[in-house]
């Protein structure tokens, strides 16, 4: 199909893919009145083994469509998933789509270096994830090798460009190996929340300890947690975490309230700001986040007196850049 988009405007494009939709839809065709069963095959790229073949009818070969592909396979995709006028679903044709490991990477890579683009940030987003056993590491990935704090191993990332994982024994910081679940007990000082009392955070020790009961906090024991920049991300992270100015922040939170409206609420304490308030609260409540960072990671990640911390689930990843585009239009 991809040689036959060649020229054509996407309102073209749409308005073939419509009519073919609802033409398998139709009743009547089949015993019954059911619609006939079909099927469509699909693929996110020329296959290796047609790229050089010749197309019949058109010029060249398929591989010189690639574009066209793209265009012809998004706008099927809205259009199946928009339904019929009343919104009623489309139950044919039955789509199958061939997916290859780095159709989802390199889409997060993408989007990743949209993000970075169309905020302004100096540095990418980080892509953070938490694997609960060796087997479950990203292809390729490699260990740390030195002991650090799990706020500046992102900084690392971020600022460094380099793609890691780190387990319990190379994070220094006990408190972020805890709350992000690679530490999986933790002294009771730390546990119950009566360290922060010492060191001065809080009036009372039961101050220190209600804090800290409600710190967010990943309970299933964790392997490792790796990181890496988004736009170079070969897997899909737990949380998306954008360290920048309160202004571009705002934006952020300007996206996430596009679609829907609401209200954002951003939860934190002042302490383990960049291991519970940014990637646990995300991972565990599946949620955005908004933080001030803390005391720690302020002086080891070196976190700016003009800088916040921002955090997501990828699965916001996508609205937030269609947001961003249409803020561009309208604002610049």
């Amino acid at each position: 199909v991809a040689p036959f988009c060649k020229g054509l405007s996407e309102r073209e494009i749409r308005q073939a893919v419509q009519h073919f939709i609802f033409q398998l839809n139709q009743l009547n065709v089949a015993r019954n009145y059911q619609s006939a069963f079909t099927s469509v095959n699909m693929t996110f790229e020329i296959p290796d083994f047609m790229k050089d073949m010749p197309v019949k009818y058109k010029e060249g070969v398929f591989g010189d469509y690639e574009e066209e592909l793209k265009r012809f396979t998004k706008i099927f995709i809205e259009e199946l998933n928009k339904g019929d006028g009343e919104g009623r679903p489309f139950f044919f044709p039955n789509t199958i789509f061939y997916l290859k490991k780095e159709d989802v990477d390199m889409e997060l890579m993408e989007l990743g270096k949209k993000l970075q683009e169309m905020v302004g940030l100096e540095y990418p987003a980080v892509a953070v994830k938490l694997v609960k056993s060796k087997e479950e590491l990203p292809d390729g990935i490699t260990e740390l090798g030195e002991s650090t704090r799990h706020c500046e191993m992102i900084q690392i990332a971020r600022k460094e460009g380099k793609t890691f994982y780190a387990p319990v024994e190379q994070h220094s910081c006990k408190g972020g190996a805890f709350a992000i679940g690679v530490l999986h007990d933790a002294p009771e000082p730390l546990k119950t929340g009566k360290l922060y009392h010492k060191l001065g955070n809080f009036e009372t020790e039961d101050g220190a300890v209600k804090t800290v009961s409600a710190i967010p906090k990943v309970e299933e024991p964790q392997y490792a947690s790796v990181y890496a920049p988004l736009n170079k991300a070969n897997f899909t992270p737990d949380s998306i975490v954008v360290i920048t100015t309160p202004k571009k922040g705002l934006r952020l939170v300007q996206t996430l309230l596009y679609a829907e409206g609401g209200r954002f609420q951003a939860d934190f304490s002042g302490i383990q700001s960049l291991c519970a308030d940014a990637v646990a609260a995300v991972k565990v409540r599946g949620v955005s986040n908004a933080t001030l960072g803390c005391n720690g990671s302020r002086k080891y990640a070196e976190i700016k007196d003009d800088e916040m911390v921002f955090a997501f689930p990828p699965s916001e990843l996508e609205n937030i850049i269609k947001a961003l585009e249409y803020f561009k239009e309208i604002w610049g």
